[in-house]
């Protein structure tokens, strides 16, 4: 049998009213005095009288007097520690079912105190014992009290090679201290989830995994989020950090849209295991890694993915940052009122990112670019009738529904390229009546033909620019031809019928005649010039020309060749479900 003196004992002296924020040790100087501190000495002698106090309140004395018991409501995890310990991170975890319990029993009847497992259990769940705690709050004021002032975001961001260093910088910073803030602000919602994009073993994930304080407040659900999956909506109160792992899982727009969704809630409403249901605040954030940057099915960009392409991060320098003393400056500056909100130009910075980079290209991203050109010109005007009359012709060469064209999303990416929707216009199909209609765009058959005959118009003013540019050039050297060549013999034949200008003699001895020539000869050279300049420009236009018209051309097989893909997809899916269900049928009649 072990002595009892030979380990510290439970000081029941102290009154159940103490405050037990705090745990004092367990060997106390009441010890010392009583070693039996279940029993009051009394005054007339040295004997031990057994006090008269109920099983569970001595109990329950016994515990807060050497011991301390917290409950997270946010994980429902249960954790102890001394009554003196005021390290959150020192505290232990244990569970109701574990052999902590049996050692507390245990304790408590080395000191005498009748007890017994349920007993015991009962008291420690009673909230006279266990008292609330936000884990996560505890343990982040902890690390900032500890924090000793160096920079360790600026070390962190300078780990990371992004594709917009200055962007990544302040959006990565923002939104770890909204990290820190969700976990500190009720009713917040922290509406952004930062991404990386990049190849596969660049170590997105892992970035993630080492980014906490603590691995314990990290999570990756195995399974796709969704709203459907109460463990899932649970993650959100009991995790500082959610990963979805792989953004392409979320391959329809619905899921993105849970998500979005997710983003949005302050708290969530459900019934943990063996509880009734409840009201728990949030207190997790996103982060995401794919593989694929085309992830996004918002035509919008949507503005609450932060999206970045991690092409490699200093694995070894991020390893050797002090994750605590990094947490402690991210909550150090949350307390100094650090504005975690992105400005105008963030915003419109990264919808522009996620819609040119991260959104995947739709089927009415290949209808617009086939039929129309947006001119942004108030004169050119696309009535309502006519695209829905195009959309329904277009969708009627698709085998299948399925890759339709949606008037919606048409409506959204021309929207998105300025396009101004709802404007009064003529519809020349329709008695040349005002309707509705789409204003700034124009049917590329249009476009195409006023470009044709704006180029032929813009090709013969060229070359009838070209014609009196030769001759004038030829006008200008007329003078000096007439001296050397033919006319140099009508000269002398009947000079009295020519200006004294052309008098060679006269030129010789006239300073300004030979001024002139030589004005003139310049002058004919710069034209030459001119109109070869102009030539130029004449082949560049048809060259152009002739590109649009090819670049229409391999545009329209391009949209038939994938629907035709799409089609062929759709088919080989049906064909091999077909043959798994005539396998079935073969495996029971077998």
């Amino acid at each position: 049998m072990r002595k009892s003196a030979a380990r510290p004992h439970w000081d029941a002296s102290r009154s159940s009213t103490t405050k037990t924020a705090c745990l004092t040790p367990w060997l106390t100087n009441s010890f010392n005095q009583n070693p039996n501190p279940f029993f009051v000495m009394s005054k007339s002698d040295d004997k031990p009288k057994a006090s008269k106090v109920q099983p569970r309140v001595a109990i329950r004395n016994a515990l807060n007097a050497n011991k301390a018991f917290y409950i997270d409501l946010g994980s429902g995890k249960r954790l102890h520690g001394p009554a003196s310990e005021t390290n959150p991170f020192r505290l232990t975890p244990f569970t109701l079912t574990d052999d902590t319990i049996n050692t507390i029993c245990l304790d408590l009847a080395e000191a005498k105190v009748a007890n017994s497992r349920p007993m015991v259990e009962q008291v420690i769940c009673s909230n006279q014992v266990s008292k609330p705690i936000n884990l996560p709050m505890a343990q982040l004021n902890h690390l900032e009290a500890c924090y000793d002032g160096k920079d360790y975001v600026a070390e962190l961001i300078d780990c990371c090679n992004t594709d917009s260093p200055e962007l990544f910088a302040a959006m990565f910073k923002k939104w770890l201290v909204s990290v820190v803030a969700q976990v500190f602000d009720i009713g917040r919602r922290n509406e952004y989830a930062f991404v990386f994009v990049g190849a596969q073993n660049c170590g997105k994930t892992g970035f993630f995994e080492r980014l906490l304080w603590h691995r314990q407040h990290y999570v990756a659900p195995a399974t796709a989020f969704t709203f459907s999956n109460k463990e899932h909506m649970l993650l959100l109160t009991s995790h500082v950090l959610i990963l979805l792992d792989e953004m392409s899982a979320y391959g329809k727009k619905t899921d993105l849209d849970q998500l979005k969704a997710a983003f949005s809630l302050s708290e969530v409403t459900t019934d943990k295991k063996y509880q009734e249901a409840g009201t728990y605040p949030r207190r997790g954030s996103f982060g995401g890694t794919t593989n694929k940057p085309d992830f996004l099915r918002d035509v919008t960009g949507d503005r609450r993915f932060w999206v970045f392409e991690l092409a490699s991060y200093d694995q070894p320098r991020f390893n050797a940052i002090d994750k605590m003393q990094l947490w402690g400056q991210l909550t150090r500056l949350y307390k100094e009122g650090f504005v975690t909100r992105m400005t105008d130009a963030e915003t419109k910075a990264n919808i522009k990112r996620n819609q040119v980079s991260y959104s995947m290209e739709k089927v009415e991203d290949y209808f617009i670019e086939d039929n129309f050109v947006v001119t942004k010109n108030p004169d050119h005007f696309v009535s309502n009738r006519a695209m829905y009359l195009l959309i329904d012709g277009y969708n009627k060469n698709l085998a299948s529904k399925t890759f339709g064209i949606s008037r919606t999303t048409v409506a959204a990416i021309l929207k998105q390229q300025g396009v101004l929707a709802n404007m009064q216009g003529r519809d020349k199909g329709a008695g040349n009546k005002n309707s509705r209609g789409y204003q700034g765009l124009q049917m590329k058959t249009d476009w195409q033909r006023e470009e044709d005959d704006r180029i032929k118009r813009e090709a013969n003013e060229k070359a009838t620019w070209a014609d009196d540019v030769k001759e004038t050039k030829a006008a200008a050297d007329a003078p000096v031809a007439f001296l050397e060549d033919q006319d140099a013999a009508a000269y002398k034949a009947s000079p009295a019928t020519f200006p004294a200008f052309y008098d060679p003699e006269s030129m010789k001895q006239d300073g300004q005649a030979e001024e002139r020539a030589k004005h003139l000869a310049d002058r004919a050279a710069e034209m030459d010039e001119a109109a070869a300049l102009a030539r130029v420009e004449a082949d560049r236009k048809a060259e152009q020309a002739q590109y649009a018209a090819r670049y229409a051309k391999e545009a329209e097989a391009t949209a038939k060749r994938r629907a035709a893909e799409k089609v062929a997809e759709k088919a080989a899916e049906k064909a091999a479900q077909q043959e798994n269900e005539n396998s079935d049928i073969d495996d029971v009649v077998i």
